[in-house]
């Protein structure tokens, strides 16, 4: 073969491979007009993970399935049948079935995001070219139970829709890892104690939330009712719709009663001698203010100790309105928590002092007044720190794509009390553990300082007789760390008071922190 046959050949093959090519590319830019906008662009930074504060994952990325049918394919005898089970297993109307398998167009969305139910119930209907499952970018949630609403959720595209995911949705969009102060094993031992003790006590839901008073790190916390993750995204949003239990607010019955001592305590309008009678109830301009029991004569001490109603009833009178409001302004009251992220726009409700006496009085033992768990565990911690309140946190640090911390931490503390004013505080708490409304917490040889509450349940133009929700706030104090603890459990069918309920779910969550802190010898009984 002559060299000038050889070029011919040469040339012939080289050009046959570059038609080739163009055909494939051709090809790919036709599918990629077609199917590009349906997923989302997949040629673009994965959404960053959400991590605890030891590196382990909480939330990564995953694919989930979503329904497309190719109405071309479909023929008009079988579009009937198919509308009619499409809307029985995806709960869609009809009407909206029918309108989506009539398009002229070979690839129509019908549901994002399945619930695992769903793709199990529509295996039977799924035909390569007719009806079929497309994977598309989602999140793997590695804690669900009573963890959820905090993490949150994300949509369709991937964009934050609830909770952490859409609060740091700007940083993950940008495939940034966020590292929380959560402790993934504490955020999973409160949960399952918080199941349990919503099981046992027969309540609607809960919550626990541990917080390192020291660094104003949030290391736990929990809430029911929460969802599952397998669901559909439409069953989650519409979950989140009837009940958002991050934003709820919930009165902090006796709890409140720390911050009206501290209060008195701090501007002196409190003689820590001076005694009320509390015969069990007093009547009040028509309105009855009733303890558990007839306390007799107690004085400060004794009224945190016992949660008299009618001694911090009197007490509230005595504190101006003014002075009121500037304590509201140094707790943050009336502006949301001061911390790294808001997962809430309103975190608090304010009765009006100025209406009446009684709504004055009954706010000093914490009724008419409400805010979300995460603020009432935030709130009173200034009784652990010296009488400080310190910015909360959540976010330990965001990594950006080559790993370097791009977060900057700023914390603030600000007082709220003198130190002396909190110590004597604390020293009424601990009176709360060693002989009054907890005293069945007592566990040897550790310092536990709390407050138990007892709070009815508002409904429009009043309360909801016999319901309450049961509230515990107390601190653990160990060697080099102090801990804020609250533990709620809404409306208990089981168990009359605080003490039946939240108190011993306390008892064993400080068990776990005393080992998690490093503590705990093999043997030790408490």
């Amino acid at each position: 073969m002559n060299n000038k046959k050889r070029l011919r050949i040469l040339t012939l093959f080289w050009f046959i491979c570059m038609i080739s090519i163009e055909v494939i590319l051709l090809t790919f830019q036709v599918n990629f007009n077609i199917y590009g906008n349906q997923f989302g662009n997949d040629i673009q930074i994965n959404r960053g993970k959400i991590l605890d504060r030891n590196g382990n994952e909480l939330v990564s990325n995953c694919y989930r399935k979503s329904l497309v049918v190719n109405p071309l394919n479909i023929g008009e005898s079988e579009k009937e049948k198919i509308i009619r089970k499409l809307s029985k297993i995806l709960n869609l109307p009809e009407k909206v079935l029918s309108e989506k398998l009539n398009m002229k167009s070979n690839f129509v969305w019908v549901k994002r995001i399945l619930g695992y139910s769903e793709i199990e119930k529509l295996s039977n209907l799924l035909s390569y070219n007719k009806i079929f499952l497309v994977d598309e970018k989602y999140r793997n949630y590695h804690l669900s139970v009573a963890t959820s609403p905090l993490l949150g959720f994300v949509g369709v595209d991937n964009q934050g829709l609830y909770g952490l995911e859409a609060v740091l949705d700007q940083w993950l969009r940008e495939g940034n890892n966020v590292y929380l102060t959560i402790d993934k094993d504490l955020q999973a031992t409160c949960a399952n104690y918080l199941r349990e003790g919503v099981e046992k006590y027969k309540a609607k839901g809960g919550y626990i939330g541990i917080l390192d008073v020291s660094s104003g790190e949030i290391l736990a916390f929990s809430m029911l009712p929460d969802y599952d993750y397998r669901e559909s995204l439409d069953s989650l949003i519409d979950k989140i719709h009837e009940k958002n239990p991050i934003n709820f607010i919930i009165e902090p019955g006796s709890v409140f009663k720390i911050i009206t001592a501290s209060i008195a305590l701090e501007e002196g309008i409190v003689n820590l001698n001076e005694t009320v009678e509390c015969r069990g109830e007093e009547k009040v301009n028509g309105h009855t203010i009733r303890c558990t029991e007839e306390h007799g004569k107690v004085n400060l001490e004794k009224a945190i100790e016992k949660s008299c109603n009618i001694y911090f009833y009197h007490l509230a009178q005595k504190i101006p309105n003014s002075v009121w409001y500037k304590y509201f302004k140094r707790l943050h009251i009336l502006d949301p928590i001061d911390s790294d992220i808001n997962l809430t726009l309103k975190d608090s409700l304010i009765p009006d002092i100025n209406s009446s006496k009684f709504t004055k009085g009954t706010l000093g033992f914490g009724q008419g007044i409400g805010f979300t768990p995460l603020k009432i565990l935030w709130l009173l911690s200034y009784v652990g720190n010296n009488g400080n309140l310190k910015t909360l946190h959540l976010i330990k640090k965001i990594e950006d794509l080559k790993g370097k911390n791009i977060y900057n931490d700023k914390t603030e503390e600000f007082s709220v009390v003198s130190p002396d004013t909190s110590k004597k505080i604390l020293s009424y708490m601990f009176g709360v553990v060693e002989r009054g409304t907890a005293s069945n917490l007592n566990l040897k040889g550790l310092k536990i300082a709390g407050k138990t509450g007892t709070a009815q349940v508002a409904k429009d133009n009043g309360y909801i007789p016999g319901v309450y929700n049961h509230l515990f706030y107390g601190f653990l104090f160990l060697q080099n760390k102090t801990y804020a603890i609250i533990v709620i459990l809404l409306e208990p069918k089981i168990g009359k008071y605080a003490k039946d309920t939240v108190v011993p779910i306390f008892k064993e969550i400080a068990k776990r922190l005393v080992i998690y802190d490093g503590r705990w010898v093999q043997n030790e009984k408490f």
